[in-house]
């Protein structure tokens, strides 16, 4: 028979001491677990986890997108609602900008649309016939258009707005029998209370006139251009920095660059239409302006129609 192993009965001061061990060795664990956290922490790099901050970078960014975009908008508002103002002071047959902000006015009278004469004075009614929109076919054999505006005699017919430069281009069509040397039939840009005049005349010669239609001053090129009966032509000019340039087309065919005193005290002014001649007669067919209005004419109208 197999005897049983012997049980080993420990001291009971040994068991207390080893229970009182154990009890001692719990702090000191987790004392040693916290300082290992804490050296964990340590060891980490300052100012937080990266990926966090590229998050507020991100954030930031994408806040600062918005607002920008809501600034945007805002200023593509108000552009917007200005510019509809500006439309406003018009009846023109069309009103546009361009992307420097400058407005173009196109007057097409072919078609008798006569409110679009509005923009435009004299008024035709107090003009004594100068101007006057046609009567049904006239113009004779080579020549005949049905409801535009007919111009004679002489006279000058300025549009209201006030410009600080100007494109001006004109399609006109001769209906007498032909231009004798000496008449007008010229774009023309009025300026210094209307007493300056400076015009392209067929846009083939600079001009300087007075109130009266008569030369001020030598022409530019001094030869007479001429339009033969029928005859029709695009002309006009373009006045920037000082220089005034006669068109034809668009393209340019003389200036005043050689002419320092063509444009003496050149303000502000008023585009128009200006002819004369002892029979002259003839189609104003259509009108174009652009440039850049004067801004204190421009604030005074816009305050006006508030």
């Amino acid at each position: 028979m197999t005897s049983m192993p012997r049980l080993v009965h420990l001291p009971r001061c040994l068991m207390l001491s080893i229970f009182t061990l154990a009890l001692l060795s719990v702090p000191a664990m987790v004392v040693a677990q916290v300082e290992g956290g804490r050296g964990s922490q340590e060891g980490k790099p300052k100012g937080g986890d990266p990926q966090d901050e590229g998050k507020e970078v991100d954030e930031a960014a994408e806040k600062a997108a918005a607002a920008a975009a809501e600034a945007a908008a805002e200023a593509a508002r108000l552009a917007a609602e200005h510019q509809r103002k500006i439309k406003d002071l018009f009846v023109a047959t069309g009103v546009e900008f361009d992307i420097e902000g400058r407005v173009a006015l196109e007057y097409n009278f072919e078609g008798g649309e006569q409110s679009i004469a509005a923009d435009w004075g004299p008024r035709i009614e107090d003009f004594n016939k100068r101007v006057r929109w046609s009567r049904g076919w006239e113009g004779g054999t080579y020549a005949y258009r049905h409801d535009t505006i007919v111009v004679a005699e002489s006279g000058i017919w300025s549009h209201k707005a006030v410009w600080r430069d100007l494109e001006m281009d004109v399609q006109f069509q001769l209906i007498t029998e032909i231009m004798k040397p000496g008449d007008i039939v010229a774009a023309v840009y009025t300026y210094d209370k209307g007493k300056r005049i400076v015009g392209s005349n067929i846009g083939e010669q600079c001009v300087s006139l007075n109130s009266s239609l008569k030369l001020v001053a030598n022409p530019i090129p001094p030869q007479n251009p001429l339009l033969h009966s029928g005859e029709e032509r695009t002309f006009g000019f373009k006045l920037k920095d000082g220089l005034f340039t006669a068109t034809q087309m668009g393209r340019s065919s003389v200036d005043t660059a050689k002419s320092k005193n063509f444009l003496k005290k050149l303000t502000p002014g008023h585009a128009g239409f200006a002819w004369r001649g002892e029979y002259m007669k003839g189609y104003l067919i259509k009108v174009t302006l652009r440039g850049n209005l004067d801004d204190e004419w421009l604030s005074d109208q816009l305050n006006t129609s508030n």
